[in-house]
């Protein structure tokens, strides 16, 4: 029963909240009754918005606009419980692919995380743009980054969910005032063994101090990492725990050079909020800091550790919708707890589509008979799309369904 809790609890958020209408998607039944053209399939070279590398690493300048292919493998593992938008998974879905358009957020985190002297504390970078821009897809694009030089990866796909979907919570045992969310935890932790499990068996991956869950069950000092993560799945009562413990060792790992962490949250701001639909047994509604899961996450994004890098994302739609605040900048959506504490950071804006990128989106669509309507191909129904969308990601998702 657990099991298929915590599935429910890490296949529920996908974005509920964060996207601000429902598309439409078409089903494969409606697209016309031939097949969709592979480029895996097809020798000819391939079209001018398609990138031939598909290595992260390898993305330059020169890629800005172009689309490239996630191997199917490499989503399923990173991507299983969270970390791409659900409107953008079903469209992949629906075009048999996984395709991700390079854009210049990631390409910029990325350019700053090759010329990083990881010797220094961490660098931490904070992604802030209007809705529907792309910043968690260029978390997704920057993830795949770090996921193919090894970094150990700690992905928060979308941190507001615990706070207004909790799927169930009990007062901490161990700390006063505190509240539990241990089948939300023992999801995460689902989600970081499945996201890390090519690296896990990494015997440099070892514990760096004793660790009592109760005087029977102790994680000693050298056994595997992995152990902290099996003790938090397999004994929900300690899951929250586990997660504190388990982020203390990656920053004590990564300053003594056994591994390299990234740390990725998406809706960062959540953390500095005031408000929750979590309540004590006294019905008595708490912050995110009284919640256990909170700390470990703040913590982690310190500068108290080395040889990692740490990417946020702020965004109104994490706050409640009478909370909103009207704004997309750090400054703003942080608050002075939040500023002070995550300061110094680089900041990383998402734009809408500049012309080029635009135009290679309407041609990607136009490949994959997404716009199967010939007006919509022209040059003046493109420039009609520009203008009802205002070249905005998720807007030209959504005025393109129909067509």
């Amino acid at each position: 029963m657990i099991g298929k809790s915590v599935f429910r609890a890490l296949n529920g958020k996908q974005e509920v909240v964060k996207r601000c209408s429902k598309i439409v998607i078409r089903a494969s039944s409606t697209v016309p009754q031939m097949s969709l053209p592979s480029s895996s399939e097809n020798s000819n070279p391939l079209p001018f918005f398609r990138s031939i590398q598909n290595s992260p690493s390898l993305h330059a300048s020169n890629n800005s606009g172009q689309f490239y292919t996630i191997d199917p493998s490499i989503k399923k593992q990173l991507f299983l419980y969270g970390g791409i938008p659900k409107t953008f998974d079903e469209l992949c879905n629906t075009f048999k692919e996984t395709c991700m358009m390079i854009r210049e957020p990631a390409l910029e985190i990325m350019d700053y995380m090759k010329s990083t002297n990881f010797n220094n504390a961490a660098t931490r970078y904070c992604l802030y743009g209007k809705i529907g821009t792309g910043k968690s897809m260029t978390m997704a694009h920057v993830l795949h980054y770090g996921f193919e030089n090894s970094f150990v990866i700690v992905h928060v796909p979308w941190a507001p969910y615990w706070y207004k979907f909790p799927k169930e919570y009990s007062d901490c045992p161990t700390k006063e005032g505190m509240v539990d969310l241990p089948l939300d935890a023992v999801a995460w932790l689902i989600h970081f063994k499945n996201q890390n499990s090519h690296l896990l068996a990494d015997p440099n991956l070892s514990v760096c101090q004793d660790w009592e869950w109760s005087k029977r069950e102790i994680t000693k000092k050298g056994a595997p990492l992995a152990e902290i993560v099996e003790m938090g799945i397999n004994r929900v009562k300690y899951s929250t725990n586990c997660i504190e413990a388990l982020l203390q060792e990656l920053k004590q790992l990564s300053d003594l050079k056994r591994c390299k962490t990234i740390v990725v949250i998406d809706g960062f701001n959540i953390f500095f909020s005031d408000k929750t639909k979590i309540k004590t047994a006294a019905f008595e509604k708490i912050p995110p800091k009284r919640v256990t899961i909170t700390s470990p996450f703040v913590d982690i994004t310190k500068q108290d550790w080395s040889n990692g890098a740490v990417i946020v994302s702020v965004d109104d739609l994490a706050f409640f919708r009478k909370d909103q605040r009207n704004t997309h900048y750090p400054r703003g959506l942080l608050g002075p707890e939040g500023f002070e504490h995550l300061d110094p950071f680089i900041p990383i804006e998402t734009k809408n589509y500049s012309e080029k990128e635009f135009h290679y989106c309407i041609e990607y669509f136009l490949e994959r008979r997404w716009i199967i309507n010939p007006h919509a191909a022209s040059e003046e129904g493109r420039k009609e799309l520009a203008f009802i969308s205002n070249r905005n990601p998720f807007n030209l998702l959504k005025v393109t369904a129909p067509l």
